[in-house]
């Protein structure tokens, strides 16, 4: 109970003194922000030097020792984060991806090993510490004072203790793994349809590299959310705490802050600590707290959750969380109703921003929120085979009133124990990372994987094969049943219906397997591409003629031998014979009923897009 009780525990304000030295030969310094809390947080962010070498397994006491005095031959990194990439564009010694055979040009960086170094500085040596890695691509060794502490190939955040290793003088170094072998380069998680391109490997820090240090009493997991009653009057928000401490007993206290800063609520308890280790549960209540709306059916009132651990009559640690209060539900397959009102999605996916680099750009994706307004958006798909964003990219949907169908990203979706193991483990880290933003809509188990592993894929629907990454799927199922159970959760995408690329059922990745079938009513969720739909009539009367809005003759057939479902007059850029006129349209659908037909020829057009797209972009015909 902050700044109300008698014996409110003493704010530290320098519990432990910390120089850090960011530069190598020379010193520089870290700025640590002030704070009320004993944990200090000192962000390592200049002073990096990197290099290449030949791949190796580790790095060898004449590599470590090169490292530690990084002089001769090794470049000056900037300001971290910064993948090598971005260093090396801005040192001018690649060339820009989008010039002409740019990447192919820098290609070769993902065939090297490479290695970041710093040094630092503390003034309490052995000082319970630990540092922590926000992002680092692809597999990282990690290096302190020429000791190997940890590895991380998973991209998720790395923590390291390094409790009693802490020297007044220390060298960290990152050694990050060539991930590109000699002659690979045809083939790009990153690329397009263009064709065959050059692999792009994006390595080294995309974010915050911090050194945290503590007087032994801290948080190891900090998990917050954000639940209303069915009648929308009473909000909950739950902390669930995972901690460490040299004490018997520690408390927490949380405190609820609603959007104009006020304390709404509040409360604490006492955590008994066993064999050093803490974890409980603490809830806070609210009456009537504001509803939290998507973009265009409302406002997005945030509040802010404050939880503290205090130890020693001391505020040991502070974290934060913002939540909001919305009530989700799915009366029917992916029909999804927030606050009691059907919400229509409008939105695409959301992938890596920046073909090489994972590093947040604030400004860049703030114009991309921004022409996504602009285009009337209200949701995006997190698509899974790119990199997580980070929490600025959930905070700004959360500002914003975005829905966001949250992929798990890059699950190794097979059904051997060990894939299984690293989905539920990067499920589980995901969920309890991102839960409490009202952003998130549901979760997806990844991308395609039903589709792609389907041994019948693209074959007759009425053939059904086994789909191999259904026990992973099934087990990142039971943790999100576990941790989240009130989000829906699809297992791949596109997934339902017998064959998961049904189109009778459920989700598809666009309007590729959109058949118009008549008689058929089947749900239309387009959970990848963003559909190219006709505009509401009211707008097509605007710009249209009666003759070209309703042509005479016109009828959309089900779909067969090149014909398109939609009038010429809809489309100005024809393929000759693309599409045939043959009758009246209520030959195939009530033309009085202007939204559903409407919505149909949009679909059709949408079909026509990418279908004509993508034979450009293979240099084929689009007559063929």
């Amino acid at each position: 109970m902050f700044n109300r009780r008698p014996n409110m525990p003493t704010l530290c304000k320098a519990a432990v003194a910390v120089t850090v030295i960011l530069a190598i030969p020379t010193r520089g310094r870290a700025e640590a922000p002030a704070s009320a809390e004993c944990l200090q947080r000192v962000e390592i962010s200049s002073g990096w030097k990197i290099k290449s070498f030949a791949p190796r397994s580790e790095l060898d006491a004449t590599l470590l020792d090169e490292a530690a005095r990084a002089d001769e031959g090794w470049l000056d990194a900037g300001p971290i984060p910064a993948t090598v990439h971005d260093i090396l564009l801005r040192l001018g010694r690649i060339e820009a991806p989008w010039l002409p055979h740019g990447t192919q040009k820098f290609f070769w960086v993902g065939q090297q090993d490479w290695v970041y170094a710093v040094r630092f500085s503390v003034e309490e040596e052995g000082s319970e510490a630990r540092l922590r890695f926000m992002g680092i691509e692809n597999k990282v060794d990690v290096y302190l004072n020429g000791e190997l502490l940890a590895s991380n190939a998973d991209n998720l955040p790395l923590l390291v203790d390094v409790s009693g290793r802490l020297r007044s003088e220390n060298v960290l170094v990152l050694h990050c793994h060539a991930d590109l072998r000699p002659g690979q380069g045809q083939r790009s998680d990153r690329g397009s349809y263009l064709g065959p391109n050059p692999a792009i490997s994006s390595v080294g820090v995309f974010d915050k590299v911090l050194l945290e240090i503590s007087e032994g009493h801290r948080f190891e997991e900090v998990v917050a959310d954000a639940a209303i009653n069915e009648t929308m009057t009473r909000g909950t928000v739950t902390v669930d705490v995972v901690g460490v401490s040299r004490l018997a007993a520690v408390t927490l206290q949380v405190r609820l802050l609603d959007p104009d800063g006020a304390c709404v609520g509040e409360n604490s308890v006492l955590f008994t600590v066993g064999h050093g280790e803490f974890r409980g549960r603490c809830a806070v209540q609210i009456e009537r707290p504001s509803l939290w709306w998507p973009r265009g059916y409302g406002d997005q009132p945030l509040y802010r959750v404050e939880i503290a651990l205090v130890a020693q009559d001391r505020v040991q640690e502070i974290e934060y969380r913002t939540v909001g209060f919305r009530r989700v539900t799915m009366p029917e397959l992916l029909h999804f109703v927030v606050n009691g009102v059907p919400v229509f999605l409008r939105g695409g996916d959301w992938v890596t921003p920046d073909l090489m680099s994972d590093v947040w750009n604030t400004a860049r994706v703030d114009r991309l929120f921004a022409l996504a307004e602009n285009a009337n958006f209200n949701a995006f798909r997190v698509w899974g085979p790119a990199e997580a964003p980070p929490d600025a990219f959930y905070e700004q949907a959360d500002t914003r009133g975005f829905l966001l169908w949250q992929d798990f990203t890059r699950l190794p979706m097979r059904s051997d124990s060990k894939s299984i193991a690293t989905c539920t483990e990067k499920a589980r880290a995901q969920i309890k990372r991102l839960k409490h933003h009202p952003s998130i809509l549901c979760w997806c188990g990844c991308n395609e994987a039903a589709m792609w592993a389907h041994e019948d894929y693209n074959k007759d629907f009425t053939d059904h094969g086994p789909w191999g990454g259904l026990p992973a799927a099934e087990a990142v199922g039971a943790v999100c049943e576990e941790l989240d159970p009130a989000r829906y959760y699809q297992p791949s995408s596109p997934y339902f219906g017998m064959n998961p690329n049904d189109p009778r059922e459920g989700n598809t990745h666009g309007s590729t397997n959109m058949w118009f079938v008549p008689g058929y009513d089947y749900l239309n969720f387009a959970s990848e591409d963003t559909r190219i739909s006709a505009p509401v009539l009211h707008s097509l009367e605007r710009f249209m003629a009666p003759a070209d809005l309703w042509p005479e003759g016109y009828s959309p057939l089900y779909l067969h031998g090149n014909r398109r479902p939609f009038p010429e007059t809809w489309m100005p850029y024809t393929c000759a014979e693309s599409w045939k006129k043959t009758g009246p349209v209520e030959q195939f659908y009530d033309a009085t009923d202007a939204g559903g037909l409407v919505h149909r020829l949009g679909m059709a057009e949408s079909l026509y897009y990418q279908d004509t797209v993508q034979r450009q972009r293979r240099g084929r015909p689009a007559t063929e």
